[in-house]
């Protein structure tokens, strides 16, 4: 079933991404600070990420802008693309990031001993990780509510960099306790996850700018909305072109081949509205009216 995405202020993707990327500009200067007072390399490498995270937090912002622009000649299906655009890129971001990471925890089993990390960036680990988690919760609320891309990929860059200081946290707990080896073997661990989820994630959003067909169970539950409709016989041909958070439907409705053209555009345009009210984030819905032919007929 249809549900609109909340009006609350604070549910706006806009909004929700102007705060993460205030919240990662203080983070990022915090965990700088704290690996340099400090001497924590981890902490250093994690506040590496957090930067990242600004920019990739900058790059969503400025895509909903050029997203959330309406239809014109030359865009007939709106700008939401721009929005899978933006995603691609952040995942690509975060692909670079795990691997730059992993390598970089490489060297480090092989390189010099680090000096014991101080206190202070104990706790910059342990406020990142809170503050991390936080806005992932926040903005994958938001993106899933509003069907955003960019938003949904935002999240998880928030997700991985809680998880760069989980790794950064058991690093320097590890090296004050006197087991400096388990900060790199934990850091390659982390960073392996956030490679990982990344690619999953570039997957889904590489199938959506090819147009690959939705999942079997998508195209049934839109067969079912259409032949539900009174005087439609059945349903065939359904495609879905989804352009950034709207789908465009096109769909074949068989109804009997004695109707009248008005009966016809009729049924047409109670599929169109049964569909757009019923089903979640579709802005138009091309119905293609066809003759339904008995088997006995089609067999003949």
């Amino acid at each position: 079933m249809r549900s609109s995405p909340s009006g609350h202020i604070l549910l706006s993707p806009k909004l929700c991404t102007q705060i993460g990327l205030v919240v990662n500009v203080g983070l990022a200067l915090f965990k700088l600070s704290a690996g340099l007072v400090g001497q924590s390399q981890a902490m250093l490498a994690d506040s590496m990420h957090s930067f990242s995270d600004v920019a990739a937090t900058g790059a969503v912002y400025l895509g909903l802008r050029a997203a959330s622009r309406p239809p014109d000649q030359c865009h007939p299906y709106g700008h939401g693309g721009i929005d899978t655009l933006v995603a691609v890129g952040i995942t690509l971001m975060l692909i670079a990031t795990g691997l730059i990471m992993g390598l970089g925890s490489v060297r480090c089993l092989f390189g010099r001993q680090i000096a014991v990390p101080k206190s202070i960036a104990l706790y910059a680990a342990v406020a990142s990780i809170v503050i991390k988690e936080a806005l992932y919760r926040y903005a994958i609320k938001v993106g899933r509510l509003h069907g955003s891309p960019s938003v949904i990929a935002n999240a998880y860059d928030h997700r991985s960099d809680a998880y760069s200081s989980v790794a950064a946290l058991a690093g320097i707990s590890a090296a004050r306790l006197g087991v400096p080896f388990l900060d790199p073997i934990a850091s390659i661990a982390i960073a392996y996850l956030i490679v990982r989820m990344s690619i999953h994630l570039l997957k889904d959003y590489i199938n959506e700018i090819v147009h690959a067909a939705p999942a079997r169970e998508v195209i049934e539950e839109i067969r079912e909305v259409v032949v539900s409709v009174d005087g439609v016989r059945d349903a065939q041909n359904i495609r879905v072109h989804k352009v950034g958070p709207s789908r465009f439907l096109d769909v074949d409705v068989l109804v009997d081949g004695d109707i009248s053209v008005t009966r016809g555009h009729e049924i047409a345009t109670d599929v169109r509205e049964q569909v757009r009210r019923r089903l979640d984030k579709v802005s138009d819905v091309m119905v293609h009216v066809e003759p339904h032919r008995p088997v006995e007929e089609q067999d003949a």
